[in-house]
């Protein structure tokens, strides 16, 4: 994974549960003023320094962009903060959308993008040595039991049964 597009989700989530520092996957993520606005609303371990990593680049899109994002995947309730960064996906030509919102997750796939959440950047992180097994799957189990996202057990088995493929 080199270049992203990052939703408020996976950013807010992984705050919560102490893994911000998995986002150093990506030498270039980007994402809009939306996001920014969003995130810095919140209270969690390191939110407030999101903006200064030098890994991550904020880029505007304008009104008629997130517009033009909203009709073309009307049947999905996307606030115009999903729309900016399916748009800014759609702008940059970068195919990795990261959002843990299901509207925005079915949307960014409908319309072709490399669609991951919090869970699946955890498994990546594990994967390329960026973290341990145990922290891995201490991550997945904290999501579920610690954190505001709304995942299900079932998820929660299913990555920790990949993560284990990988051991």
């Amino acid at each position: 994974m080199t270049q992203a597009c990052c939703n408020s989700g996976p950013f807010i989530h992984l705050a919560q549960i102490n893994l911000l520092h998995i986002f150093s996957l990506f030498p270039h993520i980007y994402t809009t003023p939306q996001v920014i606005v969003e995130i810095s609303k919140g209270s969690e371990p390191g939110i407030k320094n999101i903006p200064f990593w030098k890994n991550l680049k904020v880029k505007r899109v304008n009104r008629k962009e997130i517009d033009k994002i909203k009709r073309a995947v009307s049947k999905f309730k996307l606030d115009d903060t999903e729309a900016s960064v399916i748009s800014l996906c759609e702008k940059l030509k970068v195919q990795l959308f990261l959002t843990d919102d299901l509207d925005a997750r079915e949307a960014g796939m409908e319309l072709g993008l490399d669609v991951h959440g919090s869970v699946g950047i955890i498994v990546k992180a594990y994967r390329l040595g960026l973290i341990t097994f145990k922290d891995a799957e201490k991550g997945i189990n904290d999501l579920y039991d610690e954190s505001s996202l709304f995942v299900t057990k079932g998820i929660v088995i299913k990555a920790i049964r990949k993560l284990r493929r990988n051991e």
